[in-house]
């Protein structure tokens, strides 16, 4: 399993307002095509209205890679510039989890 834990800090909320229509095209295209994706979750931060955080499962590499393949995530990536403030990514090692599929951890 692939996880990824991605903070992103918008320029100002203009940018956030984008980012976020983009952030809603990305996942719907991980809902519609990407079924190694198990967990695509993005967050608002409580008192930071500037800032998204992302938590990603992926069933493995083929997965991880597919999604980073995505057309609309490549948009969101190519906007980047403009929206984004700053971003922090982090690979991490699942070591327990309840509600995945049974074998995932």
């Amino acid at each position: 399993m692939i996880v990824t834990l991605l903070r992103v800090d918008c320029r100002d909320d203009a940018a956030a307002d984008e980012f976020d229509k983009l952030t809603a095209r990305v996942f719907q295209q991980v809902t519609r095509h990407e079924p190694g994706t198990l967990v695509f979750a993005n967050h608002m931060v409580a008192g930071q209205p500037l800032t998204r955080v992302f938590y990603e499962i992926y069933r493995d590499q083929e997965a991880a890679n597919l999604h980073s393949r995505g057309e609309t995530l490549k948009q969101l990536l190519a906007s980047q510039d403009a929206l984004v403030a700053g971003f922090h990514i982090d690979q991490l090692t699942l070591e327990l989890a309840k509600g995945l599929p049974p074998g995932a951890t």
